[in-house]
């Protein structure tokens, strides 16, 4: 896959045998981003799930930055499919089938392996506005 990186891509599971713990998860892309040729050539994709220190990455990919450029900073791993070794969380995915729908196009990708690293604390993006939340845990 031509390396691209899209800002905020929509990650879901995909429950393909009714099964909640379906090893499938699509993502929702804008048609008009410049990711999305290399999405429809039914490529195998990356989710890198940024952690909150990371905003700086989310930043690139949404501002003017484009295409290999994005990739100019970061601890990017060039194999097949390019990833971030120190992303909160990796979901490596092979293409798998794809509908649109509107504006997007919707990717699903069977997941063939997950990367997790260090402790939890992701970035998220929402109504514009970056954020995090930790869960506490039961004691």
């Amino acid at each position: 896959m031509r390396r691209s990186a899209p800002h905020a891509a929509t990650l879901v599971a995909v429950p393909k045998d009714r099964s909640p713990w379906s090893p499938h998860a699509s993502v929702c892309i804008n048609r008009t981003a410049s990711i999305s040729p290399a999405f429809s050539a039914r490529a195998d994709f990356n989710i890198n799930i940024l952690g909150r220190a990371q905003k700086h990455l989310a930043d690139r990919c949404n501002g003017p930055v484009k295409g290999e450029a994005r990739f100019g900073e970061g601890a990017w791993i060039d194999d097949d499919v390019p990833w971030l070794s120190d992303a909160q969380a990796v979901v490596c995915c092979r293409h798998d089938g794809e509908f649109h729908y509107g504006t997007h196009g919707v990717f699903v990708g069977r997941v063939l392996s997950v990367r997790v690293h260090g402790e939890v604390d992701p970035l998220i993006y929402a109504d514009g506005l970056y954020g995090s939340t930790i869960l506490g845990r039961p004691q």
